[in-house]
């Protein structure tokens, strides 16, 4: 046989095995008497979001309304089988009775920095378990209490550099993402890295600029992932490519802040109402549980974990908490200057629980308008467009047998748009959220912080400090919109997480 043939008759092997490669899964759903969306070559149903036709949010949400009349249905990234849970007592079968088959989250493992391994969102099995033991009495009532203090003083460096810029003419026209950015940047540098911060004057600060370029990676590794998550690239593969999924200049800036700040406390014996204090703190088996009803119990021993998983939930709060906090704030703020009725009645439900002095944790608590307000806006715009959970052993799902290692999604983005829970789904209206309406609803069609033991353990964390923020800056501000604001804006097409694609401004009036 001549080598041109054998040539030519091994190409045509390698395609035939890469084109069977790339397609052998696409009968999965249909051989188990699953609905699902019809894939197509190389991308399976993902080629909207491969060519940002649409963006993430909205491609989750437009797959829900296309297959709402099912209580799950199947779908293909790329070659990879994925469920998505439709109705809402199977979710909570996923997330809730059924939870130890659907303990993980899908995170594909890299050759990375260290830490990134470490953090929660990474962590499975066992270890998932006892690092959320031993971190969950960080977010007690108590400790959040303590740590009040600290959000308040980065709200006072709001309003100050506000009341700056509005002292000519009492009012200013103002980027809101960017104003609740610097918030952020200055309460998780405080409250997670121990330090203090002025984002708003220094805009070049070391802290500031590498918290901004965090999600910067190249497109290169970009595509990489991509091709990881679609055609399923074996761990002995992905575990060898220099890969993080977070800018690694900027990993390695956070990792070197925090072991600075932390041996500085121990050679100064040095201690702070603060997030990195109270996980350092867990390496040492204090005698104290801290439950979901935060009665503290004295005659037991809880998880403890080493310094390096420490340090690595401070890195991934800020990770998990810089760019959700700062876009739920910045919309928070653009509904409330399209609507100003609910702006002044959220403003006088602040200023009848806080007359004068600083703002107490019980004020805040009771402020329950607000708490409506924050729950809307979190409903109308979920910084997370999806949950997503793997299957940890076989498991017979509402009569669906799902094998270990499938991944399951739930779709948030679909279910907080639904006109069956939520009537005029694109109207901002607070009222959804009163004690009578929540009733009216099932419980599991509202998720921006996902629900069930492995929820988003920050969820009061984030709800307070959002409250704050609120809270100082309508007691300061009015908030209006301008021939400059963006109605309706536009979804930021790259971005996974809820993101405008261009600023919001909105006009800032001094009260």
């Amino acid at each position: 046989m001549e080598i041109s043939t054998v040539i030519i008759l091994s190409l045509i092997l390698i395609i035939s095995l890469l084109y069977w490669y790339l397609i052998r899964n696409f009968n999965y759903w249909e051989s188990r008497g699953v609905h699902c969306q019809k894939p197509g070559f190389l991308f399976g149903n993902l080629k909207d979001r491969v060519f940002l036709n649409k963006s993430f949010h909205e491609f989750v949400r437009d797959f829900y309304q296309e297959m709402k009349e099912k209580p799950y249905a199947g779908m293909y990234e790329g070659t990879l089988p994925v469920l998505c849970i439709i109705d809402p007592e199977i979710i909570k079968l996923v997330l809730v009775k059924n939870f130890d088959h659907f303990m993980d989250r899908p995170f594909p493992k890299f050759q990375s920095i260290s830490y990134l391994e470490k953090m929660m969102v990474a962590l499975k099995g066992y270890e998932w378990k006892r690092t959320r033991v031993a971190c969950t009495p960080a977010f007690s009532s108590g400790r959040l209490k303590a740590m009040v203090g600290l959000f308040e003083n980065c709200a006072k460096q709001m309003v100050q550099y506000l009341n700056n810029v509005t002292a000519e003419q009492g009012t200013t026209i103002i980027d809101i993402r960017a104003l609740l950015i610097n918030y952020t940047l200055n309460s998780i540098a405080s409250t997670s890295f121990g330090i203090t911060i002025d984002s708003y004057s220094d805009k070049e600060s070391e802290f500031t600029k590498n918290a901004l370029a965090f999600q910067d990676i190249s497109i290169f590794k970009r595509i990489i992932i991509l091709i990881t998550i679609m055609y399923e690239l074996p761990e002995w593969i992905t575990s060898r490519l220099p890969i993080s999924f977070f800018n690694d200049d900027s990993i390695k800036f956070f990792s070197k802040t925090l072991i600075e700040t932390r041996n500085y406390r121990l050679k100064n014996n040095v201690r702070r109402n603060d997030l990195l204090q109270l996980l350092l703190d867990a390496q040492a088996a204090p005698v104290e549980i801290i439950g979901e009803t935060d009665v503290e119990i004295t005659n037991e021993k809880r998880e403890t974990i080493d310094e390096a998983t420490a340090l690595a939930q401070s890195l991934f709060f800020f990770v998990a908490g810089f760019e959700t906090s700062s876009t739920a704030l910045s919309m928070a703020c653009y509904e409330l200057a399209k609507n100003k009725d609910i702006q002044d009645k959220a403003r006088k439900d602040i200023l009848n629980h806080w007359s004068h002095g600083d703002l107490t944790y019980e004020a805040i608590n009771s402020m329950s308008y607000l708490d409506m307000v924050m729950s809307e806006s979190l409903r109308l715009y979920p910084p997370l467009a999806r949950l997503e959970r793997q299957v940890t052993k076989s498991v017979d799902l509402n009569g669906l047998k799902l094998d270990c290692g499938t991944k399951v999604v739930i779709p948030i983005s679909g279910l907080h748009h639904d006109p069956q829970y939520y009537p005029d789904p694109l109207c901002f209206k607070p009222e959804r959220f009163s004690y009578e309406e929540k009733l009216t609803r099932h419980p599991y069609v509202y998720l921006p912080f996902g629900a069930g033991p492995r929820n988003c353990i920050g969820l009061r964390f984030a709800n307070i400090s959002s409250k704050i923020c609120l809270a100082y800056l309508l007691r300061n501000f009015e908030l209006d919109i301008c021939e400059r604001t963006p109605i309706p804006f536009e979804f930021h097409r790259k971005a996974v997480l809820l993101k405008a694609k261009d600023d919001i401004f909105i006009k800032i009036t001094k009260i």
